[in-house]
């Protein structure tokens, strides 16, 4: 002012006071995401503990293997690039035979896939059921899968049957495959 007197406006700049209320909320999805994410988890490692004991006895192929809290556990069957394996989802699991080699083998997976195919009607009889066959051109594996009603956000009650036909399918997979794979020339 012109006697001297220094005025001041203080306004905050940076950050805006908009972005404040912003922020805040960022954080609060952020933790629930979190949440969402560890009770998933949760979730899965407890389904995959109950398949584990069902499992028992009817194979060894996971034997070995301890819980996770991944959507899948897989297992070999005593050939280099070719597991079996299970997976769950939300609402529904599978079994599969898996076949991947290692990153740059896409041609190697696919020729084995086809090896395999030209054994369907054999195969899906040994195994009792239609199996989709997922040469998946795009990816660098390819699968033999069969479906199963029922995922890890299946009602708890639900899972002791979940986890029976998974097993039982595991083992129909295993069953159909090992000899197979073991033979394979590609």
């Amino acid at each position: 002012m012109a006697d001297g007197t220094l005025l001041l406006d203080v306004q905050q700049l940076i950050p805006l006071p908009e972005a404040t209320a912003f922020q805040t909320q960022i954080g609060v999805k952020k933790q629930a995401e979190r949440q969402s994410r560890t009770d998933r988890h949760d979730l899965r490692l407890k389904f995959w503990e109950g398949l584990r004991q069902v499992a028992k006895g009817k194979s060894d192929v996971h034997a070995n293997r301890k819980p996770t809290s991944d959507d899948w556990l897989s297992g070999g069957i005593n050939r280099l690039g070719f597991t079996l394996t299970y997976t769950t989802r939300r609402t529904d699991s599978q079994v599969e035979l898996w076949i991947a080699h290692g990153t740059g083998q896409a041609a190697k997976n696919k020729a084995a896939f086809k090896a395999l195919e030209v054994h369907k009607a054999g195969i899906e009889a040994d195994f009792g059921a239609a199996l989709d066959w997922q040469e998946l051109p795009e990816g660098e594996g390819c699968g033999i899968r069969y479906l199963i009603d029922g995922g890890y956000k299946t009602p708890v009650e639900l899972w002791l049957s979940i986890h029976a036909n998974m097993v039982d399918a595991l083992v129909r997979l295993d069953n159909a495959m090992r000899q197979r794979v073991a033979q394979l020339t590609y």
